[in-house]
């Protein structure tokens, strides 16, 4: 695995690929109503939720809008395809459904994310293997 430049915790990749195959990022309720749809629309809980445990951002958010807008404020900036390294955030263009998508890149061409199929963390390639265009990395600074 590719190391990162960043000032990543040090167990911080290593927790992110242990959580593959994990249903705990499935559901939050609000009102009684699961606003995540049992882990179809996860991805930005389970990236608030690592990011949270290691305090690189204040609060788990249920929504990509406002995990992105949290961790600028905690000092996230924005850097190139070219330089991406382990650790950063990938930020996919919006599918069929008008929705982003979230995930950890973790090296050698691989990010993990919520699946929306499955329901469960996964490892994918990172661009989708050419289905899902990248718009932006967002790297800790």
């Amino acid at each position: 695995m590719e190391e990162s430049m960043r000032n990543y915790p040090e167990d911080f990749l290593s927790y992110i690929i242990s959580e593959v195959g994990s249903e705990k990022y499935r559901n939050f309720f609000v009102y009684g109503v699961d606003v995540l749809v049992d882990g179809k629309r996860s991805c930005a809980k389970f990236i608030s939720e690592v990011l949270k445990y290691f305090d690189l951002i204040s609060f788990p958010h249920a929504t990509i809008k406002s995990t992105i807008k949290d961790m600028e404020n905690f000092g996230w900036v924005e850097v190139s395809l070219e330089n991406i390294e382990p650790g950063d955030i990938v930020i996919y263009e919006e599918n069929e459904n008008g929705r982003n998508h979230l995930g950890f890149y973790i090296g050698n061409g691989i990010v993990v994310s919520n699946s929306t199929k499955e329901r469960v963390i996964k490892k994918h390639h990172y661009e989708f293997d050419g289905n899902r265009k990248i718009i932006k990395v967002l790297a800790y600074s």
